[in-house]
């Protein structure tokens, strides 16, 4: 058992401690801390779509060399553009027709991802995003 002069030592540094603490406002300190922390935000749909339309452009450049012959890689190249571009145009659209836009924007582009991957491996039709 610890003797009373040492549990009163054990005490007073308790206390010193938790002065110390206070007196360094450490709560205020993390707090302050946490809210400068910037955590990453969801990507928005528009930016989802930027961004698959990116992995699209470069896998049609990472894997040009090892795709059919006859694929249709020109095609895929212009329909990359133009899904580009109407994502674009769509960030001007009016609330709903934006949403309805964006859903088509989303299939067209999963749809030709899907048929880029098939051409690479015809095993694998789906990809994940």
């Amino acid at each position: 058992m610890a003797s009373a002069p040492r549990m009163r030592v054990m005490s007073d540094y308790k206390d010193k401690v938790a002065q110390f603490v206070n007196d360094q406002q450490i709560g205020d300190k993390l707090k302050q801390a946490a809210a400068n922390v910037h955590m990453p935000v969801a990507l928005d749909p528009a930016a989802k779509v930027a961004k698959q339309l990116d992995n699209i452009e470069t896998t049609l450049e990472q894997y040009a060399d090892q795709f059919p012959v006859d694929a249709p890689i020109g095609q895929w190249k212009n329909t990359l553009k133009n899904l580009r571009l109407m994502n674009t145009m769509n960030k001007n659209a009016p609330g709903s027709e934006r949403k309805a836009r964006l859903k088509k924007l989303q299939s067209q582009t999963e749809a030709l991802s899907n048929e880029i991957i098939q051409s690479l491996d015809p095993d694998d039709a789906q990809i994940e995003s």
